[in-house]
């Protein structure tokens, strides 16, 4: 009886030999196996890529012992395979084209010219004896082949009537450069972003027609030139920079560069260093007064904020904007100290500015901090200096929102010293608000007298009077605020 049985060790037909697979014997049947050892077909010798078998398919790799095709024999540079792609090395073994009386070399993979007073005996500006010359007819007047004196800039300008036509200057026109100077006009180097510095430039005995140019030569890492403002660039004397962007902390690092050109002469440039600090987040209102009455400063902010939360407005819409309008009855954090009077800090906190609020905290950085309530006004110390110390309301990390400034007279009229009152039928009092920058001075004009036209005697117990022409700053999430008088 005749049986088949398997017999793997035939060797059946083979395919292609390049498709990266091999015909066997497995079980009795004929299977296809990876043949990574074939190789399959090149689509290019010149082109850093080399065909093999990988997992039994087609696949490409580098191959760096190609070389691609060469584009120049006097380009001092050479085609190379790198990492399996085309790539240009230097190759100072070529020699570019002559110039004139230089013959061409390659150095640092880039061409050049050296002098050779062989290529020139046609050309007489090549003579040795005229401006020193180095044997280059391709020079330029600014060439230094004339030795002047000290800082003087020689031209090599043979066919000038300013040059001798003897002795070792021979051909040569010796020019004094004028001494440039560059600065700013308060000497201020370290302002805030957005805040102008204003550069000035001199150059005394500069030539006629000389020009004063000035631009951004250094900035902050990751700051955009382009972004910022440099305004009358080409004044030497009301030039000015506005940085939009800061520098690193402590860093003088926006370089403001002028740059003198005179004419026949090389440019010069000076530069001038500054840092631009970032703009603080912080708002701060602050009451300045110049008599001896209680005056009393107010700020509304957080949520439903309005100008008439204020506890003596007659607009007042309710008692609960007790949260919104810090004063000195529910705000004082007693940073500063007044001679003759006390300080309580308010806490637990009621006012909260933050937007929503969240609970007021003497460590809440949106929440306002009077910083004292001032009851003396001005007065006289124990020196014999007249003092006036002012109230200032500080939000160090102010939430975005509208918030809204007054100020209030209270009284009663007080003494700067024994014997003396005081009861101004009205008064001016300043207000300067500061927000994330920007600064707005105000005044305001407070009154005495009441409603029927009288005027509150001098040692009245309490007097209120206010302007309720309130201030009003808007602060946006992010960018500048917007300060209305």
């Amino acid at each position: 009886v005749v049986t088949n049985v398997a017999d793997d060790r035939e060797i059946p037909p083979q395919g292609p030999a390049t498709d990266c697979r091999r015909e066997t014997c497995s079980g009795g049947v004929v299977v296809t196996v990876n043949a990574d050892t074939e190789t399959p077909p090149q689509a290019s010798s010149t082109d850093c890529r080399r065909n093999v078998c990988t997992n039994g398919a087609p696949a490409t790799v580098a191959d760096n012992t190609e070389t691609p095709p060469q584009t120049s024999s006097t380009d001092c540079r050479r085609n190379v395979c790198t990492n399996g792609a085309p790539a240009t090395v230097a190759n100072n073994s070529e020699t570019p084209p002559s110039v004139g009386c230089a013959d061409g070399v390659c150095s640092g993979g880039a061409p050049t010219t050296v002098p050779n007073d062989g290529n020139c005996s046609d050309s007489a500006v090549c003579t040795v004896g005229t401006c020193n010359v180095d044997g280059s007819c391709a020079q330029q007047p600014q060439d230094d082949l004339c030795n002047c004196n000290g800082d003087d800039v020689g031209l090599c300008l043979p066919a000038d009537p300013r040059a001798p036509s003897s002795g070792g200057l021979a051909g040569c026109v010796c020019l004094t450069p004028a001494t440039l100077n560059c600065g700013l006009d308060d000497g201020d180097d370290v302002k805030r972003v957005l805040e102008r510095f204003e550069l000035f430039a001199t150059a005394p005995g500069a030539a006629p027609g000389s020009t004063f140019t000035w631009d951004i030569a250094g900035t902050p890492t990751g700051a955009d030139a382009q972004a910022q403002l440099l305004g009358n660039a080409t004044s030497p004397v009301t030039a000015f920079f506005q940085a939009t962007s800061p520098s690193a902390a402590g860093a003088k690092d926006w370089l403001l560069r002028v740059t003198l050109r005179e004419p026949e002469l090389p440019a010069q440039s000076c530069t001038v260093a500054v840092e631009a600090q970032p703009i603080p987040d912080t708002l701060e209102v602050t009451l300045f007064m110049d008599n001896a009455v209680d005056v009393d400063l107010h700020m509304a902010g957080g949520p439903g904020a309005s100008e008439f939360d204020m506890p003596f407005h007659a607009l007042r819409l309710s008692s609960d904007d007790e949260t919104r309008n810090c004063y000195w009855d529910n705000c004082a954090v007693c940073s500063v100290s007044i001679p003759g009077q006390g300080c309580t800090v308010v806490n637990p906190r009621i006012v909260d500015f933050s937007d929503p609020q969240n609970g007021a905290s003497l460590t809440d950085v949106e929440d306002p901090q009077l910083d004292i309530d001032n009851v003396r006004g001005c007065f006289i110390s124990e020196t014999g200096d007249r003092v006036c110390v002012p109230e200032k309301i500080t939000v160090e990390r102010p939430d975005a929102g509208t918030y809204f400034v007054m100020p209030y007279l209270w009284g009663p009229a007080l003494a700067e010293q024994p014997g003396q009152r005081t009861s101004p039928e009205s008064l001016d009092v300043t207000i300067e608000v500061k927000c994330r920058g920007d600064v707005l001075t105000a005044v305001r004009t407070l009154s005495s007298v009441d409603a029927n036209g009288v005027t509150a005697a001098a040692d009245n117990a309490v007097r209120h009077a206010g302007n309720f022409n309130a201030i009003e700053i808007q602060v946006p999430t992010t960018g500048p605020c917007t300060i209305i008088d």
